[in-house]
C-alpha cells in the first residue's frame, strides 16, 4: 500500500498524548467518547496534515496549489474504532491542541479504510492530507499523488447536497462545484453589508 501519513515527532506525540489525557480526565468530558475511553488504552492512527483553502481564493479560481497547511492531526483509536481526532497547530506540538469527536472523525476513519484498498491507490504513492473548508462546511480527505499525477479527492460524511461522500473526485471537478458555492456566499456577504 502506497498511502503514506505524515510522520510524528516524539515532541508531538508527548503533546498529543498529554492533551488527551488531560481531556479524558475533565468532569465535562465523562460522558463523552473521549471521556469514557479514559479507561483503555488509546492508540494513535493515520496522521495526516490539514490544509484549507479559504473563500476569497477559492472563488478566484486558484487550485489546490493555494491551499494552506494549518495543522496535524491524528486518529484516536479504542479497540479500533475511532474516538476522536487531536490536532496540533504544530506539526512539532509546540502550538495547541483541539480534540474533537463527532461525524468527521467516524468519517475519517472510514474513508481512510477503504481508500487503501482501492486499485490506483494500492498501485500508486500518495501522500495522505485533509483538506477542509470550514465556510463551506466541507471536509475531505486529500490523496496528493506524489508521482506529479492527479491528487484524488475524497469527501468525508456529512458532505454538501450535490457532492457525494466516499467518492472520489478529480480537483477540476470538485473545486468547480465549491468554487460557485464560495462565490455565491461571498456575494451573499457582499449583499448583506451593503
Amino acid at each position: 500500500m502506497t498511502l503514506r501519513p505524515a510522520e510524528l515527532s516524539d515532541s508531538a506525540l508527548e503533546t498529543i498524548r498529554g492533551g488527551v489525557a488531560r481531556l479524558a480526565d475533565r468532569p465535562e468530558y465523562r460522558d463523552r467518547a473521549l471521556g469514557a475511553a479514559r479507561a483503555e488504552p488509546l492508540e494513535l492512527a493515520a496522521p495526516h496534515d490539514v490544509y484549507t483553502l479559504g473563500l476569497d481564493a477559492l472563488a478566484e479560481g486558484t487550485g489546490l496549489e493555494a491551499a494552506k497547511p494549518v495543522g496535524r492531526r491524528v486518529l484516536i483509536m479504542r479497540a479500533q474504532e475511532p474516538v476522536a481526532t487531536a490536532e496540533l497547530d504544530d506539526p512539532d506540538g509546540a502550538g495547541g491542541l483541539t480534540a474533537t469527536e463527532g461525524p468527521f472523525t467516524e468519517a475519517t476513519a472510514r474513508a481512510i479504510s477503504e481508500v487503501e484498498s482501492w486499485p490506483v491507490v494500492v498501485e500508486g504513492d500518495y501522500e495522505l492530507r485533509v483538506l477542509r473548508l470550514p465556510a463551506l462546511h466541507f471536509m475531505a480527505l486529500w490523496l496528493k499523488d506524489r508521482r506529479d499525477g492527479d491528487d484524488l479527492i475524497v469527501p468525508l460524511d456529512p458532505a454538501p447536497v450535490g457532492i457525494e461522500a466516499g467518492r472520489s473526485y478529480d480537483e477540476e471537478e470538485l473545486l468547480g462545484v465549491l468554487r460557485d458555492r464560495a462565490r455565491s456566499r461571498l456575494d451573499a456577504a457582499d449583499d448583506a453589508s451593503n
